[in-house]
């Protein structure tokens, strides 16, 4: 074909529409390409986190399912309350038993997430029981404190006498807490938080029968007994991590003033296997305990992990805390064991002196090696720079996830509890607020 000057001009017209309409074509099979992995009318959406280590941690999020509540009361003179988490006022659910002194005190209780009153009941002169109701403001997104600023007026209260015994419930009424721990800091593990899982519960008796209560702050007064039971439920790590408690490491404004000398004996030591013992731990800035022979349980592989061998190991005892008796009244009344960081339970080896700690505790002066171990980056101690965190403590007796299933695959509320702060409601109304009561049936082991 021979070009002149007009057919040249309609031939690169032509061509350059040829290019056109193959750009145009290859944007719509891109389209349809696209188009094809939506189903059903839904929006493309990347794919869903699958593992713990992949969720989007909001900024703030604490892993805490309790709170702290502040309770004002103002009372003409010094008696005594019990505060409870139900309308029938029942043993079950009662949170403490305390003095409260002449004047305005604020209390300060650490409650589950999902409770929204507290019941206070103190005696009348006439010797009859009032109670009072407190609504709780609902939990936001934040680590601020919950409950009302409205001050509770105790009218017509009985005076209080000296033989009056106070206690606190840890967890409130008379159940148990549970503890899980992934046992690679600094690094990350595999997140079925079954390396280290322990059922405990905490109660702080002060009997103040035979004490003064107008002696001199000077004056000795009897030790604080605290009462703990723990069960050893479940062991899926290999590191010689044993379970230890350290008491008094609070944020309360009042001080509790506690420190590694006011730690007496430890007695009444019962244990479910003869190598599992209980010792008090030196070298703490605080008072602290090691319940030590895990690995007996442990032997050559995992304990209850894989297949469930027994109900888990109980091992209970008594700490002694000494001090004055102004000392005893502050701890008992002001956040000395009411206070959220007022019982740190961590995991330690004693081979390397690391520990493991749930978020925002620090590290006892025994593991001077934490900043030099920690990778992780995270804003709190042992929380890394994902947000993602080596140790879970919930309100109740929960199951745990068998050997290496994330526990996101295995509590299904899990998910939504951490990337929403559980606010928003799952199916067939699922409250993630309670995400350990939403499992499956799979790959979970019952307590």
């Amino acid at each position: 074909m021979i070009f002149n000057h007009r057919t040249r001009i309609v031939y690169l017209k032509l061509k350059n529409m040829k290019s056109m309409y193959q750009t145009v074509w290859l944007f719509l099979c891109a389209i349809v390409t696209l188009s094809s992995c939506v189903k059903h009318g839904d929006i493309f959406q990347p794919k869903e986190p699958e593992r713990t280590a992949d969720l989007v941690v909001p900024e703030g999020f604490d892993w805490s399912s309790t709170r702290i509540v502040e309770l004002p009361i103002n009372s003409p003179v010094s008696t005594v309350a019990s505060f409870f988490l139900d309308e029938a006022c029942s043993a079950e659910k009662q949170i403490a038993a305390l003095m409260v002194p002449e004047g305005e005190t604020t209390f300060k209780f650490d409650i589950p997430n999902i409770n929204k009153t507290i019941y206070v009941q103190y005696p009348l002169e006439t010797g009859e029981i009032r109670t009072l109701k407190r609504e709780i403001k609902e939990k936001i997104k934040s680590k601020a404190i919950s409950g009302g600023a409205d001050v509770m007026f105790f009218d017509q209260p009985q005076l209080s006498s000296s033989g009056y015994t106070q206690f606190i419930n840890i967890p409130n009424g008379n159940k148990y807490g549970t503890l899980m721990f992934e046992d690679t800091w600094p690094e990350t593990g595999d997140y079925d938080f079954n390396d280290v899982v322990v059922n405990y519960r905490i109660v702080p008796t002060y009997d103040m029968s035979g004490v003064d209560p107008e002696a001199s702050g000077n004056t000795p007064a009897k030790d604080i007994v605290i009462n703990v039971s723990l069960k050893i439920c479940a062991l899926g790590g290999n590191l010689p991590y044993d379970f230890a408690i350290q008491i008094g490491q609070t944020e309360s404004h009042e001080g509790s003033s506690f420190n590694a000398s006011h730690l007496g004996d430890i007695t009444d030591i019962e244990s479910g296997n003869k190598d599992i013992t209980v010792e008090k731990l030196e070298g703490t800035n605080f008072p602290a305990v090691i319940v030590k022979g895990l690995n007996s349980l442990r032997g050559s592989g995992y304990y209850n992990t894989v297949i469930k061998k027994d109900n888990g190991v109980n091992v209970s005892f008594k700490i002694r805390i000494k001090g004055t008796l102004e000392e005893q009244q502050r701890r008992m009344q002001y956040g000395g064991f009411t206070d959220p960081k007022a019982f740190d339970y961590f995991l330690i080896n004693l081979n390397n002196h690391r520990e493991i700690h749930l978020i925002g505790f620090a590290p006892t002066a025994l593991y001077t090696g934490y900043d030099a171990d920690n990778i992780a980056g995270g804003t709190y101690y042992y929380e890394n720079d994902k947000g993602l965190v080596w140790g879970l403590k919930a309100p109740g007796t929960l199951g745990w996830a068998a050997e290496r299933h994330d526990i996101m695959t295995v509590y299904t509320e899990f998910k939504r509890w951490v990337t929403d702060g559980g606010y928003t409601i799952g199916p067939n109304g699922a409250d993630p607020l309670q995400w350990y009561k939403y499992h499956t049936t799979d790959n979970f082991i019952k307590p």
